[in-house]
């Protein structure tokens, strides 16, 4: 049964569990293509209905997963989705990368809010 109800993106799983069952693995390669096309369209609903069913058939998120669902809210201008998931990712251990910083930067940079611009910049020179 599929719910059509928004869904906070939250990534509290084990980074060194595996999809052990092919089956999954199949399904969720499938759902990783949806996933991009999905995200491609900046389309909010299906995006988080197929990362919903991914999540719930044992699929483990990954940096690079967590950058495309911030690349999602971003590209919506969804300052608030795009930082619970940035908040999320780093609460689970995802140590923000140089896409995660850009993707906030675009962001920033298109809502015109030069602090939180600043912020990022600062955060990724402290990151190194």
């Amino acid at each position: 049964k599929r719910s059509t109800k928004p869904i906070t993106i939250r990534f509290t799983y084990h980074f060194s569990d595996s999809i052990s069952n092919s089956k999954n693995q199949i399904q969720s390669g499938h759902d990783l293509n949806n996933l991009s096309r999905y995200i491609k369209n900046k389309d909010i609903v299906k995006s988080e209905q197929v990362w919903r069913d991914m999540i719930n058939t044992g699929f483990k998120p990954n940096l690079i997963t967590c950058n495309k669902f911030l690349s999602l809210y971003t590209k919506t201008r969804n300052t608030i989705k795009s930082e619970q998931v940035l908040k999320n990712m780093i609460n689970t251990g995802f140590k923000p990368n140089l896409v995660t910083y850009n993707t906030l930067l675009s962001l920033y940079t298109k809502a015109e809010d030069t602090f939180k611009s600043e912020q990022v910049m600062k955060n990724m020179i402290n990151a190194g």
